[in-house]
């Protein structure tokens, strides 16, 4: 199989430079276009009565995230999707669909968590049809 086409999965906060790293070594060795997207809440940007807002993140905030991370030159030449959507694995996976390969951070949990619910990355990867890299974020 061939890799041409890869999608790489932020959460828009610092940990984000491990899984960019990953699929910016992968983008460059298979000569692959990379897409990266980012998944809003569908309540992000609106005003809660007993929290802050969740920060909403539009393609230009992706891009100024990058950016900021020090990817200056992959912001500017890669294709950006602000999804939106309340089951991130669900949006993740059926956009990943059109990819052959998903590039997405891993967070390990505690025995005891891990015991009671998978990870974000865990149930894309369950409902994935295609080729998944995690890149583990501890």
């Amino acid at each position: 199989m061939e890799y041409k086409n890869l999608l790489v999965a932020i959460s828009c906060s610092d940990a984000d430079v491990k899984v960019l790293e990953q699929a910016a070594v992968f983008t460059q060795a298979l000569n692959a276009s990379l897409t990266v997207i980012h998944v809003n809440d569908p309540r992000a940007g609106k005003v809660h009565a007993m929290m802050d807002s969740i920060p909403r993140n539009e393609e230009d905030d992706i891009r100024k995230h990058l950016d900021n991370l020090g990817f200056d030159a992959l912001a500017s030449s890669i294709t950006v999707i602000a999804a939106e959507g309340q089951h991130y694995p669900e949006v993740i996976a059926r956009t990943a669909a059109d990819y052959d390969m998903l590039i997405i951070g891993h967070r390990r949990k505690s025995k005891m968590m891990a015991s009671l619910t998978d990870s974000t990355d865990e149930r894309v990867a369950d409902l994935a049809h295609n080729c998944v890299m995690l890149v583990p974020l501890d």
